[in-house]
């Protein structure tokens, strides 16, 4: 019989004579990578395993508290499995000494990596150690974000991709309809479950008495009066007269409309926002997955958007026309990367309407549009309309509308920090921008601006700026966030404002990992990306979002609160009982919280600002004891026009032309003497 040659995987390991013996041999560099990872991850996922185990593991993570023989355990046993590993490694090693071996260790060396970092994650999802230590949490998930993107590199790297893929396929042959349909409808379902939590919880906050006259008043009133042919009136805003386009240019007010008036109540309008807001991921998902080519990293992608925290924040804040961009913002990126040009134009209005500062957006996606050579007709011509309507709308159409205020154009003073003295409007900030860049790095250098920054970027692995061109799509919501000074909620994700990032937040980190797909080792970039971008997402949003736990969340100015207790029910029963006293077509001033609950009307105003001659005056009596509202009260009392109707628990009403017999007793109620 022929001896058969050995094979050069079967060789011994032993020296070559040829290699220079001081120089590390290759075969010893991988086993002394792949033994560190074999002694790191089993310790890494034993001390995880103790630690989630641990009653007290924030007073350990906070201040190190730890008894010397639990410490010592815990240390033995996790050095212990590494050890354990190690040797099991080095016998089978030991009893196979053939380079097929060393492969094989170091193989499964690399399967391991992910779980070298597997101990912290008990420490992540524990929303008590964090509690206090917001920028810790920060920076310390980021990092740690970008070392499991790498780690999971490792891991894919070792993945046999192609004959997986070729497994795949052949699942997709033999069941064509579920594999074709399977992501999508766990989009569907992702959507729904959004849209229904939020609407019911959103709902709950409004009748728990926790949304105001600033905004969500203000809007249901303009809407209930577009209705009726009152174009933009929103009187707890601009009193009897004056258009709310004055203050920001919501014309696609007229697409919500039609379902606003099928209940013209204040709450249809947070039911509306959760809807919008929820659908936004679909289109999300599909430019995700027209970019990576995979319905699965699409899905992947709108899961990270449904549990964004940045956009939770915003829906428990009233209502916004800007909350619902990135949906519009959404589609109209769709059209255009797929050429319907009639759906771009309806979109495109759509979007654009939302409020005059769309058209800066919009100009910063053509313009990256543009530079990418994609369709550079449609792009031109989109940009120019953007910025036309932008300068047109914003500082022509606006400050003709204007009815008070020593400055012509709306909400300049959010930039007051970057206008030069003796200088007035957005032009003095450009001049600033232009002129004094070290002067406006000076601003940016806060420690809110970075907390916003990593708030919003850190869940998907800052990977918007990881590319060329997509930075160029947040430049507008850097102008209109991070350049702002002195105004706190333009740099906290619990307002509106950052939905100026999240309608490209996403597109942003879909575009940078397809850019990656002509790489040699592009498919396990783009798999490590996107699963370290779930991972950490997930824990972002325990810590800040709405959905994953119910300690922490924030919502606008207040904590929010998911239950409502026997004292929210009698509290809602208490005003409404007040409320059904006012007449539909009355005028009423109410105090902050009360004014939503009335403001489906003509006229409603905010107390804090005036009693506007009204109808009826409905308080809190805590408000009304304290502040501007005492004091209007109190000028509105003093008239001798009101009569005291009523009060019931902590809420309080008084009319025009009503009798004065108890007059004394609600002045008492809000701490007002009468004459």
């Amino acid at each position: 019989m022929t001896a058969q040659p050995k094979l050069p995987d079967a060789r011994p390991l032993e020296p070559s004579s040829s290699i220079d013996p001081t120089a590390p041999s290759p075969a010893l560099s991988q086993l002394a990578r792949s033994f560190f990872v074999y002694f790191l991850a089993p310790a890494s996922v034993v001390l995880g395993l103790q630690l989630a185990s641990l009653p007290n593991l924030t007073d350990f993570v906070v201040e190190n508290a730890m008894g010397s023989s639990t410490r010592r355990l815990v240390l033995a046993t996790s050095l212990g499995a590494g050890a354990a590993s190690c040797v099991l490694a080095a016998i089978y090693l030991a009893l196979r000494p053939r380079r097929s071996s060393v492969d094989a260790i170091a193989r499964v060396g690399r399967l391991l990596t992910p779980l070298v970092l597997a101990f912290p994650l008990p420490i992540f999802f524990d929303w008590r150690i964090f509690r206090d230590q917001e920028l810790l949490l920060l920076v310390s998930l980021t990092l740690y974000g970008f070392a499991l993107e790498r780690a999971f590199r490792v891991f894919f790297s070792a993945l046999p991709l192609d004959r997986l893929r070729y497994l795949g396929d052949a699942f997709d042959l033999a069941y064509p309809r579920l594999v074709r349909r399977l992501p999508a409808v766990l989009l569907a379902g992702l959507t729904i479950f959004f849209v229904v939590y939020f609407s019911y919880y959103t709902v709950l906050h409004h009748y728990r008495l926790q949304t105001h006259s600033y905004d969500l008043a203000i809007f249901d009133n303009m809407m209930w009066n577009l209705l009726r042919g009152e174009g933009f009136k929103a009187s707890p805003e601009l009193g009897r007269t004056g258009s709310h386009i004055q203050v920001h240019a919501n014309y696609s007010a007229y697409l919500l409309a039609p379902f606003y008036a099928l209940r013209q109540r204040a709450d249809t309008l947070l039911v509306l926002q959760a809807l919008i807001t929820g659908l936004g991921a679909v289109p999300v998902y599909l430019l995700a997955k027209r970019r990576l080519a995979s319905a699965w990293a699409g899905l992947l992608v709108a899961y990270g958007f449904v549990i964004y925290a940045p956009q939770h924040g915003p829906l428990f804040y009233d209502f916004h026309f800007l909350t619902l961009a990135p949906f519009f913002i959404g589609w109209v990126l769709y059209a255009f990367e797929t050429g319907r040009k009639g759906w771009l134009v309806v979109a495109f209005v759509a979007a654009i309407t939302l409020r005059e500062d769309q058209g800066a957006t919009l100009a910063a996606a053509s313009l990256f549009y543009l530079l990418c050579g994609d369709r550079p007709k449609w792009a031109l011509g989109m940009g120019i309309a953007s910025a036309v309507y932008f300068v047109v709308v914003k500082f022509g159409v606006m400050p003709a509308l204007r009815t008070g205020g020593k400055e012509k154009e709306t909400f300049i003073w959010l930039f007051s920090g970057l206008i030069p003295e003796g200088e007035r409007g957005f032009a003095a900030v450009l001049r600033t921008l232009v002129s004094n860049p070290v002067y406006t790095l000076k601003t940016l250098l806060e420690v809110d601006k970075l907390t916003f920054l990593l708030r919003l970027m850190g869940p998907v692995l800052f990977l918007p700026w990881r590319n060329g061109k997509t930075w160029i799509l947040l430049l507008p919501a850097t102008m209109f966030t991070l350049l702002t000074t002195g105004y706190k909620p333009t740099i906290q994700t619990y307002f509106q404002y950052t939905s100026n990032w999240t309608s490209f937040v996403f597109f942003g980190a879909a575009v940078t990992m397809a850019s990656w797909r002509v790489l040699h080792d592009g498919r396990a970039r783009i798999l490590s990306a996107l699963t370290a971008m779930t991972v950490v997402g997930t824990a972002f949003s325990y810590h800040h979002g709405a959905i994953f736990q119910h300690h922490t969340f924030r919502g606008g100015f207040r904590q929010v609160q998911f239950v409502m207790t026997d004292d929210d029910r009698q509290n809602l029963r208490d005003l409404y009982e007040l409320i059904a006293m006012i007449p539909a077509n009355a005028s009423v001033a109410a105090t902050e919280t009360e004014a939503p609950h009335v403001s489906n009307r003509e006229d409603c105003f905010t107390m804090r600002f005036g009693y506007q001659d009204a109808d009826y005056l409905l308080v809190n009596t805590d408000e009304a004891r304290r502040g501007k509202s005492n004091e209007h009260m109190k000028a509105a009392l003093e008239t001798g026009e009101y009569g005291f109707i009523a009060h019931k628990g902590r809420f309080a009403l008084w009319g025009k032309g009503h009798p004065h017999d108890e007059d004394s007793k609600g002045a008492r109620l809000i701490n007002v003497r009468l004459p």
